[in-house]
């Protein structure tokens, strides 16, 4: 890449600025000679030539001196950067100016590369087929790029094959996404642990490192990635960094840190509505309502109107109880889209405040088809104050099952009297700021904090407490309380296995560890801890989690778990009986692992078709299962149906190209195998993933014995795409000194 002229460097971001703007060689004496301290001879006729009497008054300079022959390569410098100024011009903004300029091979290199990103933010499909190869040089600023585009081309040889060399080699902006593409945990905790004060160089693309590793779940090393890249990025176009960045700073500081970050989002980009509507429902997710009561309010009250906004002010209104000052933002809305959902929601829960019941009711049959689980929770909510109980339940059961939320356990206790007593106490209420609870509250009781809940039947609740006024300002979000200890340690579990991506192994293992002892009568911790073991391939160890404890045999995954290990050491019939025993105990459940396992088990005992029935309703209910499809593509070659087995293993390739790459590697295969080696590449796949095989989350060990973990990279190709704006941002600023 062309280096920046010494005199440009001397002067700083700000005067080249003021030069590209002028770009007139006869002046740029004036600027050497300051630089240089010479001595003041060189008279300057500052009538006739403006730009230097701009630059007299602004050194106070009015003679300044300078050889003839450092002045001729001065003007010689300023003429070839104006004419390359020019040629820049043509190529970011189209200007068709003349320009002598002659540019270097990194400048036309550069040059395509930003042609290439402009097509592709423009095309609705690409393909890797149709791109063509760009050289964009050497050092890391190249490669970058080049590998960029690669990566949201599909083309994953150059790609995999850089994430294979040392870290220093690859630049740093985008390792994370390379390492994440690769499944390598290592390498993505270096990345995640290298300081970003030292790599202030990248500018902008500290962003992108930034976004990627909020992505991996790294929330600290995201947070300060977002922060450096800030720095370089021009204020206008922060706007949209502050609200992810807002979400980072959530989870490590609470909510203080947050709401700032989206205050600063609002203030950059104020008319962008849709901007404003993310930044708004951020600040009510974090408790802040009055300050996003007023956003919303000021920018209705500009021209044009936008539905969102007003739509919201209408949620507000309800969830204040402010049914007149809702009643008028529905109006409103409606103007712009008369038959949207959320129009017609909004006002069947107006109506319900408002005591017309029946009213609401015809409103809301109107959009159940839709699949709206408030609008279903709403649905039990009228029925049961009706009194058709059984109705109600229809209605709550539709609701439950898209979301399980506090709203809908006080709905239960209210709908379903017989089971009340066990689920009641789920919310926060007034007591609890005494240090006191409500241990068991009487159905009146239950039905009071159905009702502060006002107009909000939403997943995330909220309330006007008693003695309140129904401003804004006076909302309290509405907390769980203190939960079953079963279902907390549930979710800790699932929370601490996701986490392999971000910690060591062993600090995982002393997670599981702790589990066990702050939750000693669940089942849970030694289920999921033995899950993470059948990954590893530790079979002795997970046989310690499955079976060394009476409490794993209370969950389904305790019976499974016992089964695959049956499976994976070749003893069928244990495996059988254990099923049996899980049959006997638990309904059976279409996404959950038993088929999985069962499928493998009859796979390994030649009862092919058998098999692909169990894979049928596991692939059914979770189709990324990777495992599952390639012991469901197995099957299909036994059968002699190697088209569909090709199809599947064919998908299998395209989705997932490090695992299939590794596999290669493992066979001595030049990548991607030939297909007429299919059955040996998947079953090579399956003995790389040892234990693995019900799991979303695709595990393995590679050639080397490295663990690895690997997602669809077409989501990576997706997300890299949609930062497109960042890099080409960086090309300019790359072309242009």
């Amino acid at each position: 890449m062309q280096a920046r002229p010494a005199w440009l460097r001397l002067f700083g971001a700000l005067d080249a600025k003021w030069l590209e703007a002028h770009a007139d060689p006869e002046t740029l004496r004036l600027w050497i000679a300051t630089a240089r301290g010479e001595q003041r001879v060189y008279e300057v006729d500052t009538a006739a030539d403006p730009v230097a009497a701009r630059l007299v008054t602004s050194h106070g300079n009015e003679s300044l001196s300078l050889d003839a022959s450092a002045l001729a390569e001065a003007r010689s410098d300023m003429q070839a950067f104006h004419q390359r100024m020019l040629w820049v011009q043509q190529i970011v903004g189209g200007d068709s100016a003349p320009s002598s300029y002659k540019p270097s091979r990194d400048d036309l290199d550069l040059a395509q590369a930003f042609d290439l990103i402009r097509q592709l933010r423009s095309a609705e499909e690409y393909r890797a087929g149709s791109m063509p190869v760009i050289d964009v040089g050497e050092g890391d600023d190249a490669l970058g790029i080049r590998l960029y585009l690669r990566l949201i081309g599909g083309a994953w040889d150059e790609v995999l094959a850089h994430a294979d060399t040392d870290v220093a080699n690859l630049p740093a902006w985008l390792a994370p996404v390379v390492y994440a593409c690769s499944g390598d945990i290592d390498r993505l905790q270096e990345c995640a642990a290298s300081s970003p004060e030292g790599n202030a160089s990248w500018g902008g693309l500290n962003a992108f490192c930034g976004l990627a590793l909020k992505e991996l779940r790294f929330t600290e090393a995201a947070f300060e990635r977002l922060r450096l890249g800030l720095v370089y990025t021009k204020l206008s176009e922060r706007a949209h960094y502050y609200v992810p960045m807002a979400e980072l700073a959530h989870e490590l500081n609470g909510s203080e840190l947050a709401v700032r970050c989206l205050r600063w989002a609002s203030a950059a980009q104020p008319n962008d509505d849709h901007l404003m509507i993310r930044v708004v429902r951020d600040l009510l997710r974090y408790g802040a309502f009055a300050e996003g009561a007023e956003i919303l309010e000021k920018r209705a009250a500009k021209d044009p109107p936008h539905f969102e906004v007003l739509l919201t002010l209408a949620e507000i209104a309800l969830w204040c109880g402010r049914t007149d000052d809702a009643r008028g933002w529905i109006a409103k809305a409606r103007e712009l889209q008369p038959e949207a959902i959320g129009v017609l929601r909004a006002e069947g829960a107006r109506c319900v405040l408002d005591g017309e019941n029946e009213e609401a009711l015809t409103i809301f049959k109107g959009i159940e088809a839709l699949d709206d689980p408030e609008t279903m929770a709403w649905m039990a909510e009228l029925y049961m104050r009706k009194g058709d109980m059984e109705t109600a339940t229809h209605y709550l059961n539709y609701a439950r099952a898209r979301a399980q939320t506090p709203l809908h356990t006080l709905l239960t206790a209210l709908v379903d009297r017989d089971i009340y007593p066990n689920v009641v106490a789920i919310l926060r209420n007034e007591a609890e700021a005494d240090g006191t609870t409500i241990a068991n509250p009487g159905l009146a009781e239950v039905d009071a904090m159905l009702a502060s809940l006002k107009g909000n039947r939403k997943e995330a609740l909220t309330r006007i407490p008693a003695g309140k006024s129904d401003r804004p300002a006076d909302l309290q979000m509405m907390l769980p309380a203190p939960q079953d200890a079963d279902l907390v340690s549930r979710d800790l579990s699932a929370e601490l296995l996701k986490t392999i991506r971000t910690q060591p192994i062993e600090n995982v293992h002393a997670g599981f560890k702790a589990l066990n002892e702050q939750f000693p009568e669940s089942p849970h911790p030694w289920c999921y801890w033995g899950e993470l073991r059948l990954w590893l391939g530790q079979f002795d160890e997970a046989e310690k989690c499955f079976f060394g404890n009476d409490k794993a045999k209370q969950a389904r995954w305790g019976f499974v778990g016992r089964a695959a290990v049956h499976v994976h050491r070749g003893d069928f019939d244990a495996a059988l009986d254990e099923f049996k025993r899980l049959a006997y105990v638990f309904e059976p459940v279409p996404g959950a692992t038993t088929h999985v396992y069962l499928g493998e088990l009859h796979r390994l005992r030649g009862e092919h078709e058998q098999s692909l029935r169990e894979f049928e309703v596991a692939l059914s209910a979770k189709p990324g299962r990777v495992a599952a499809r390639m012991s469901a593509a197995l099957c299909h070659i036994a059968l002699g149906r190697r088209d569909d087995a090709l199809l599947s293993y064919r998908s299998l390739v395209e989705k997932h190209p490090r695992l299939f790459w590794d596999i290669s590697r493992a066979l001595g295969h030049t990548w991607p195998s030939p297909e007429e080696e299919m059955s040996a590449v998947l079953e090579e796949g399956l003995r790389l993933m040892r234990g693995n095989r019900s799991s979303h989350t695709i595990t393995y060990f590679d050639a080397d014995d490295r663990f690895r973990i690997v997602e669809d990279v077409e989501s990576w190709r997706r997300q890299a795409a949609n930062r497109v704006p960042l890099v080409e941002r960086e090309i300019v600023n790359r072309l242009t000194p």
